[in-house]
């Protein structure tokens, strides 16, 4: 009798193991899954940054030609204006309101 005891609690703890390991099983390929999306995504957003940072250095590069003084100068030059090398100074007429007062 207390061998048929031992053996039916020994086929249960056999059970219960079993049904644990698959539970486990399972909750590690669900998770696994859920890990392999994550690392695609993870690699699509981190090319994604590497794509603008290169943005930015392009732009960056861009706005530093425009600005300089010689693409100012060739610029300048494509639209006709030519460089000053006797200054006009007109000398500002009296206003009409200043005038009134004397």
């Amino acid at each position: 009798m207390n061998r048929i005891i031992i053996h039916h609690k020994l086929a249960a703890a056999c059970k219960l193991v079993t049904v644990i390991v698959l539970f486990l099983a399972g909750v590690n390929l669900v998770v696994s899954n859920q890990l392999s999306t994550q690392g695609q995504d993870l690699a699509a957003t981190n090319q994604q940054t590497l794509l603008l940072e290169q943005d930015i250095t392009f732009l960056r590069q861009q706005i530093a030609t425009a600005s300089s003084l010689a693409f100012l100068d060739e610029t300048a030059q494509g639209l006709g204006f030519i460089e000053i090398t006797h200054p006009l100074a007109l000398s500002p007429a009296e206003s009409v309101a200043f005038a009134a007062r004397e």
